[in-house]
């Protein structure tokens, strides 16, 4: 969303940002670019990996080892040291 609202507001890019920012802007321009919000429950691939991520980041937290969801590996165990 953040990225959208840049694009569409002309608000000054954060200063950490601004580099790979024009970084960007440059690679895009020689592109026929179109920028559109879609709601993360609309882009169910989108909203898949955010909850994958989500609950990965909260095993990492919260030190749980391995947890299943629906079947699925969401923390796999840590390999072997």
């Amino acid at each position: 969303m953040l990225v959208f609202l840049a694009f569409k507001s002309h608000q000054p890019i954060p200063w950490q940002l601004k580099n790979r920012w024009d970084d960007c802007m440059q690679i895009i321009s020689s592109m026929n670019f179109i920028v559109s919000h879609i709601y993360r429950e609309e882009n169910h691939c989108a909203d898949n990996l955010a909850n994958i991520v989500y609950l990965r980041l909260l095993c990492l937290i919260l030190g749980i080892v391995s947890l299943r969801v629906e079947g699925q590996v969401v923390c796999p165990p840590a390999p072997p040291r």
